[in-house]
């Protein structure tokens, strides 16, 4: 049997992961806005959150109590979940919001970077392969015309070697 302390330690800690569940619900709203999906997808979408909340906090409270999920821990975290909305939400929503948009500008930040990085390398690269590829159908169109002289030569010397090794076996 567990202590009165170590069970009230467990009650407040289910309270904070019910709190920690209603911010990640603000911040999956915020997303949400942001990205816009379909009405097909957000369903979708909202059963993965939960499945994913449901993992975090089965693993949480299976480190925490050992895998013994009782009630009072359920009601904690739905207590938690409340305590959120009610009071916290109003003052945390906002700055939630900042955050995400900061993290949105940094990103894409990051992204035009990280796209024009892409675009110098791909010009470093083609520039060469460009010039490779002008020279070699410069060359082919070149080969194409004096084509004739390449496949009459081979003929005309391969004649004369005949000739040249003919006249000398009859002697």
């Amino acid at each position: 049997m567990e202590s009165l302390v170590y069970q009230l330690i467990e009650f407040f800690l289910a309270i904070t992961i019910g709190c920690i569940i209603g911010v990640a619900f603000d911040v999956y709203r915020i997303l949400v806005k942001k990205i816009r999906p379909s009405k097909r997808v957000v369903p979708v979408l909202d059963f993965v959150w939960w499945g994913i909340i449901t993992l975090l906090v089965f693993c949480i409270l299976l480190q925490v109590t050992w895998g013994e999920i009782r009630f009072y821990l359920i009601l904690a975290q739905v207590i938690g979940f409340i305590i959120y909305l009610k009071k916290l939400r109003s003052f945390l929503f906002p700055y939630l919001e900042k955050i995400i948009n900061f993290l949105e500008k940094i990103i894409k930040y990051f992204a035009r970077a990280v796209w024009m990085l892409f675009l110098i390398i791909k010009k470093i690269i083609l520039w060469p392969l460009a010039i490779l590829s002008f020279c070699l159908f410069k060359f082919m169109e070149v080969f194409r015309r004096t084509g004739r002289i390449f496949r009459v030569l081979p003929r005309f010397v391969w004649k004369l070697i005949k000739k040249f090794f003919s006249r000398n076996r009859r002697n």
